[in-house]
């Protein structure tokens, strides 16, 4: 994609971030975390703008933590519990849903209310590292099977952060760090999801490639579903033409 001259550097918004975060921790809106090992060479796999800049996962997000540890008592009606099985690569899919107390729901909130516009990455299952962006005004507990990251959302699109993290770059990095597979379907640690390198753009270029890559999904969809009526109308055909065959 195009660079704009004219876009303020990804450079800058890591000095806004810094500050916001300060201010947080002072006001005891977040909690002191522990500095993360600056990013060597190695770790930097391709080329980026010189208006972009490398970051700690950890580094852009308020925080990233997962659901509750405790296994869930469900109940038949109450507040909505979401696990792994709700969230696909860009899609948040809450209506498969169980059900758990409030008391319950208010212990499991404590420090990890999902928020709109919070992005949910699966940690265990069969689609380890798939991320989608809540996109839904919902109150609702998760499962540990479910990371929670909160970017600084002034700063960082979190619509861009969920393309990173579905591209091959960001799945690569998934499964780099996913422990026990082979043994179990294993499980993607929480700790290093922190420590993901992630190539970050101007904010200005973040929304223009969230924009292009919307467009390009949605005439993904637009062929998809073509080509789905073509094989129907196929099918149909060959219905007609087999029972024409057989009553001959």
């Amino acid at each position: 994609m195009r660079q704009n001259p004219s876009d303020e550097p990804a450079s800058s918004l890591f000095e806004k971030i810094k500050v916001k975060k300060e201010k947080l921790i002072q006001e005891k809106k977040l909690k002191e975390t522990q500095l993360l090992p600056a990013i060597t060479q190695n770790e930097i796999e391709y080329t980026i703008p010189n208006t972009w800049c490398w970051a700690r996962l950890a580094n852009i997000c308020e925080f990233i933590t997962d659901g509750t540890h405790y296994t869930p008592k469900y109940t038949e009606h109450g507040r909505i519990f979401l696990s792994s099985q709700n969230v696909k690569p860009f899609s948040f899919m809450p209506n498969n849903h169980k059900f758990v107390s409030e008391e319950a729901y208010q212990g499991y909130i404590k420090n990890r209310k999902p928020e709109f516009e919070d992005i949910l990455l699966t940690r265990v299952g069969a689609g380890i590292g798939e991320a989608a962006v809540i996109d839904q005004e919902l109150e609702f507990a998760i499962y540990v099977s479910l990371g929670l990251l909160r970017p600084f959302k002034e700063f960082i699109d979190p619509y861009y952060l969920v393309i990173w993290l579905n591209s091959p770059i960001g799945t690569k990095h998934s499964q780099k760090n996913t422990y026990g597979k082979g043994v179990s379907q294993g499980n993607l640690n929480l700790g290093l999801i922190r420590g993901f390198v992630v190539s970050v753009p101007p904010l200005a270029e973040q929304k223009r490639i969230v924009e292009k890559c919307d467009r390009l999904m949605s005439l993904c969809d637009t062929l998809e579903a073509k080509l789905k009526q073509g094989r129907d109308s196929s099918e149909k055909l060959m219905e007609v033409a087999a029972k024409h065959v057989l009553t001959a």
